[in-house]
């Protein structure tokens, strides 16, 4: 389940409970099958936008309600059922861990690259800052004219205001967590 696909089940089932209703008395409201809601609210699909509109309308919310991350709970994302924002078969893959949104002023990024291989990242901005924590395997980050060889647990940081990259310079994947910080 992807980040969007956990806000969704999560802002559901919150607003269904805080109304008190049952999953038939919001299917009735809003034409969309009880058992569509049930896996909604587990994560077990990924609704399309005229089902969340009918939601929505249904409801009586507005769309982004659905959508938005709540931090008034506790979250929990499993990192072995997110599909990659971003993928090039067997070179690399990205991963959202925590996505932009106006409440905070970073995200959170983990990129997957393979043995020998690189990923190359456009720049984010001037007032962009991103620190990056090699969480397994060996690595090299290039920004600019500047390279910084990491390996596990080593961090380097660095603003982004031009292109840089990421390089698995050993053996198995290596795991590149990013938090990306607007300055």
């Amino acid at each position: 389940m992807d980040y969007l696909s956990a806000n969704i089940a999560a802002n559901l089932k919150r607003m269904r409970k805080s109304r008190n209703m049952s999953l038939d008395a919001v299917a009735e409201l809003c034409g969309v099958s009880k058992s569509m809601l049930a896996q909604i609210e587990r994560g077990e699909t990924n609704p399309t936008v005229t089902t969340l509109g009918r939601i929505a309308s249904g409801m009586r919310i507005d769309f982004r309600e659905l959508i938005e991350a709540k931090y008034e709970n506790d979250f929990f994302l499993s990192g072995d059922k997110m599909s990659p924002l971003k993928k090039a078969e067997n070179e690399y893959r990205i991963y959202s861990c925590l996505p932009y949104n106006k409440k905070q002023d970073f995200e959170v990024y983990r990129i997957e690259v393979e043995e020998g291989k690189c990923y190359e990242s456009a720049p984010i901005g001037e007032n962009a800052l991103e620190y990056v924590l090699m969480a397994a395997g060996k690595g090299q980050v290039e920004t600019g004219n500047r390279a910084f060889d990491i390996k596990d647990k080593d961090m380097v940081s660095f603003v982004a205001d031009k292109e840089h990259s990421f390089k698995n310079t050993g053996q198995g994947t290596a795991v590149f967590i990013v938090f990306s910080v607007s300055v």
